[in-house]
């Protein structure tokens, strides 16, 4: 069976923290899939049976997930593996969005998959609260409702970490970093510091990662791909600069990524 994927956005003022809710659905699905890096920290309940996380070398298993679990921002790619059937829900934070609901040093959970044990008592009602899959109205709601009364405005996100994050993540030029920082108005290194704590990633790598996504977006959906018109809409240097970068956050080529794609763009069948 094929899995279904659907989006969910928040209201005002959830908007600005969350990039969307997303319900993930599907029966008799073992696939292997490589989960490419999107800026983004994931907290995600479980509503069926257990999954798990792939070791990267050896595709074996390297981890069960049962009920809850945070995806920190990956900058390589992510392995996973659904047992028999998909039944998840998604909080899709926005780059610095998650800081003030977790309250700790995003980084510590960089480039990590791990268990929510910190928060299950209050995302155990939350699953309660959601119940069925099937009404992405009720879940948003829920959702909401979570977020409401768990954010107490003690752990806030900078202004500067929000304004640069949200320069990388939504606008369609790409500034330079050293730019971006000089009108934080920190210094360099203490800005770097906040910003890796708040966000989960450097600016540099943020940005790298957002790269990647807006190529993936252009190339969503088209068969036939000349990656020199792809490319040559971003600050790379050559071809030979464009498929490094490429490799490097996916681990595959621009060409093979174009053959293992999935419905779902970020997702990659493993074969």
């Amino acid at each position: 069976m094929k899995t279904e994927f659907y989006i969910c956005p928040l209201n005002p003022p959830f908007n600005q923290w969350v990039q969307f809710v997303w319900i993930s659905k599907g029966k008799d699905d073992t696939t292997k899939s490589r989960i490419l890096p999107n800026g983004v920290i994931e907290l995600i309940i479980n509503f069926g049976n257990k999954q798990k996380t792939l070791h990267e070398d050896t595709l074996e298993t390297d981890e069960y997930f049962i009920n809850y679990w945070v995806a920190g921002i990956q900058t390589k790619p992510l392995f996973i593996q659904s047992l028999t059937d998909t039944n998840l829900v998604g909080i899709r934070f926005l780059p610095g969005g998650a800081y003030p609901f977790f309250k700790f040093p995003l980084s510590k959970i960089s480039d990590k998959v791990v268990e929510a044990d910190w928060m299950v008592e209050e995302l155990e009602n939350l699953k309660t609260a959601i119940h069925d899959l099937s009404d992405h109205k009720k879940i948003a709601q829920a959702v909401e409702a979570y977020l409401s009364a768990k954010f107490d405005g003690t752990c806030l996100t900078n202004e500067s970490v929000k304004y640069v994050a949200n320069k990388i993540f939504f606008s369609d030029d790409e500034m330079p970093i050293s730019e971006l920082v000089r009108k934080a108005g920190y210094s360099h290194k203490h800005f770097l510091s906040m910003f890796k704590k708040q966000v989960g990633t450097s600016p540099k790598n943020l940005q790298r990662i957002v790269r990647l996504q807006k190529v993936i977006q252009l190339v969503k959906d088209k068969p036939d791909i000349k990656w020199t018109d792809i490319f040559y809409e971003f600050p790379f240097y050559d071809a030979a600069h464009f498929a490094h970068d490429f490799k490097e956050l996916t681990g595959i080529s621009p060409d093979n990524y174009l053959s293992l794609r999935t419905f779902d763009e970020n997702h990659c069948i493993i074969r």
